[in-house]
């Protein structure tokens, strides 16, 4: 799946009145994500034909020492094998500046793939793992996970 990285507040993605399937998340212990934290998501699917909006959110400090992320996406399919996929996350930009949504001393960082149409009623699981040579990132706060139905995809 091709993943598109934002960088603006969740009410843009959602419309007033949230109409999620699932809104989840995941805090990491002492703000430090280490890489036996293994966030997994699950989202029932009902109906096939529909179209999905998938948003991962990110939240790290302003003291996060990178300007990007990198981590494997895993996605499982209802009686399928899991894929896997390398995703970068932009965090800041070559000066600098944060380039997710900042309040505070907290950055978030968007993920979202959305119109997606997923070919199978059930369970599918997402799992978010670091892909880095360090085995951990520190000032990371949490990850959270939200499917709804695209706005485009209502008739």
């Amino acid at each position: 799946m091709k993943f598109l990285i934002c960088c603006l507040p969740l009410s843009l993605f959602f419309s007033c009145g949230d109409n999620s399937i699932v809104n989840q998340s995941y805090e990491f212990d002492n703000e430090t994500w280490k890489k036996t934290n293994k966030p997994n998501f699950t989202v029932e699917i009902k109906d096939s034909t529909k179209l999905y909006d998938f948003v991962f959110v990110i939240r790290t400090t302003t003291s996060y020492a990178y300007s990007n992320m990198w981590l494997y996406l895993i996605s499982t399919a209802p009686k399928g094998k899991p894929s896997k996929e390398a995703l970068q996350v932009r965090i800041a930009d070559e000066t600098g500046r944060w380039l997710g949504n900042k309040t505070g001393s907290s950055v978030e960082h968007y993920i979202k793939f959305s119109k997606r149409k997923l070919p199978l009623i059930g369970k599918y699981t997402f799992e978010l793992n670091l892909a880095t040579v360090e085995n951990q990132l520190d000032n990371v706060l949490d990850v959270s996970f939200s499917v709804r139905e695209s706005e485009i995809g209502k008739k």
